[in-house]
């Protein structure tokens, strides 16, 4: 079982930029001028706020679907190199097992990353050792 591209995936800036009308995006320009004043009112008295247009509201929401896009990929990426190491380390009947457990999580290039990275941090013995340090300075 490969790791295939997740059409579950979730981005929460896809399609926000398209949808986004010149007034609304102002709008979201004006509230947040409110909150940085409201913040920090000197720097709102001196002027020296940020202001912002609904342009800019509409190119930062493309710049965040962007880059969501390139975060799944190279999520995705981590997950099947850890794999492939991991299925290196492994006979194929463990391989099926940790196939198995891994069906059992949500289908999100982010939990198969760290499920993967994990796994392979388990086999080489460093996680088992991160894991002990972490407990122990919880008591």
């Amino acid at each position: 079982m490969s790791e295939k591209r997740e059409s579950v995936s979730y981005n929460p800036f896809r399609g926000i930029a398209e949808e986004l009308t010149p007034e609304k995006a102002a709008a979201m320009a004006a509230r947040r001028y409110q909150r940085q004043a409201k913040a920090a009112p000197l720097f709102a008295a001196a002027g020296l706020l940020e202001t912002c247009s609904a342009d800019d509201i509409i190119n930062a929401s493309r710049r965040h679907a962007v880059a969501w896009e390139r975060l799944d990929r190279k999520l995705i990426r981590l997950a099947r190199l850890a794999r492939h190491f991991v299925s290196r380390r492994v006979t194929a009947k463990e391989l099926i097992v940790l196939d198995g457990r891994r069906a059992k999580l949500p289908k999100s290039p982010a939990y198969s990353a760290d499920f993967w990275r994990r796994v392979l941090g388990d086999l080489c013995g460093r996680d088992e050792t991160y894991r002990k340090s972490d407990a122990g300075s919880r008591q």
